[in-house]
């Protein structure tokens, strides 16, 4: 069974109407310039999920923003961009599943794989292993988010 992945083009932070539609979500901390990492350079700085809707992400972004001055030398902005997995309908929808966080799982395992490491304001990730994130998530879809992010 393969789910559809969508996503906010517009920075969250400008608080889109899509955004507050939604609890669970996964969003994207993408930084004003390229970010260095093991294999290569991207701008992506933090992946996470949250359960609580848009604030949450707002307080997320403000506190990495925050505790990252070392960490992100020379970044002045942090952009948010949400992602969300539609709901399927029909006998495939399984309720009780947790798709946004599977959906971080997949896109944590795809930028590790391309970059070496998780993004640098993650602090967990690094120990993950793949389960069944690409039989829920089109493998090519999620590595094409982060090549989209990476910028």
């Amino acid at each position: 069974m393969v789910r559809r992945v969508n996503q906010e083009f517009e920075p969250v932070l400008t608080i889109d109407v899509t955004a507050t539609s939604f609890d669970r979500l996964v969003y994207i901390l993408v930084a004003n310039r390229p970010l260095r990492y093991q294999k290569e350079s991207s701008r992506i700085a933090y992946i996470g999920t949250t359960e609580a809707g848009v604030w949450r992400i707002a307080s997320s972004a403000s506190m990495c923003a925050y505790k990252s001055r070392g960490k992100l030398r020379g970044c002045k902005r942090l952009h948010a961009y949400v992602i969300w997995s539609r709901a399927k309908r029909g006998r495939d929808q399984f309720r009780g599943r947790r798709y946004h966080h599977i959906l971080e799982r997949a896109m944590l395992l795809s930028f590790r794989k391309r970059y070496g490491t998780v993004p640098l304001l993650n602090t967990n990730g690094n120990g993950i292993t793949e389960e069944h994130e690409f039989k829920v998530f089109r493998r090519t879809r999620v590595e094409r988010l982060i090549g989209q992010f990476a910028g």
